[in-house]
């Protein structure tokens, strides 16, 4: 496993199509304003989930799911706790924020703002293979 970014090469077979640079900024400041929304996020300050809403339906009808964290000093995103579900065996990306219901709605919305496009005749091929 490699421990520097330059060591993490891009699958060439990636059917996603490279973003514009107005969608890379996009992303960079959802990054540096909410953090990784991906996997389970849950906001404190409401009691909603952020991310993860899916998941965690599919978890509902899992035989043994647990939820294992670390509380933390909140950081510059709002993360006050870092961890994962463990859904019969399996570990899923968890994490808490406190966040005001303003910034929620903010976050719910960022990752349709950048989301990406599909290169279609690497779709194919992918799905072909």
């Amino acid at each position: 496993m490699s421990d520097v970014l330059s060591d993490l090469k891009p699958n060439p077979k990636n059917p996603r199509a490279e973003w514009k640079p107005e969608q890379v900024e996009s992303f960079r400041e959802s990054l540096r304003r909410f953090g990784d929304l991906g996997g389970i996020v849950l906001n404190l300050t409401t009691g909603q989930l952020v991310g993860g809403h899916k998941r965690v339906e599919v978890f509902r009808s899992a035989a043994d799911v647990t939820i294992e964290k670390h509380e933390q000093t909140e950081d510059a995103q709002g993360t006050v706790a870092h961890g994962h579900v463990l859904v019969d065996g399996t570990r899923f990306a968890y994490r808490e924020v406190r966040w005001s219901a303003a910034i929620e709605t903010a976050a719910n919305l960022a990752p349709n703002r950048w989301a990406g496009d599909w290169e279609w005749a690497r779709v194919s091929r992918a799905l072909s293979d």
